[in-house]
């Protein structure tokens, strides 16, 4: 996706970004959860300064640009005095394929299917696969 910004929106609670007619949605709770500015991960060590479970549910973004040397998307939130900054090159890493789409669909388990007790798995099969 590497190329120009055609378009970045704000569409309900998502930021929509589009590169060389590829359009990728992230979620504002996500992004809010992710900034990259110092004030939200620490530039040293790159660990989250953000209490995830702090973060509103509903939020929602108030404002989008691009950063002067166009390299980042700037994200104002309500109540918030400092934008939080998301670099291109990490949110192209994000827009990879199955970044945001489920690989496993979901199974729902029912008690007779747990009969024989929970499922198991080894180790090395993790390890594996």
């Amino acid at each position: 996706m590497t190329g120009p910004v055609e378009m970045l929106q704000i569409v309900g609670s998502h930021l929509e970004v589009t590169w060389n007619g590829k359009t990728v949605r992230y979620p504002a709770h996500w992004l809010r959860d992710h900034c990259h500015a110092a004030h939200s991960m620490n530039p040293e060590t790159n660990q989250r300064q953000v209490d995830t479970f702090a973060i509103p549910t509903s939020l929602v973004p108030k404002d989008v640009r691009l950063s002067a040397d166009e390299k980042s998307v700037l994200v104002t939130w309500p109540d918030e005095e400092k934008p939080s900054i998301y670099p291109f090159s990490f949110l192209e890493k994000m827009a990879d394929a199955g970044s945001w789409k489920e690989d496993h669909p979901k199974i729902s388990w029912k008690a007779k299917d747990l009969a024989d007790g929970l499922p198991t798995v080894t180790h090395d099969a993790v390890m594996d696969e």
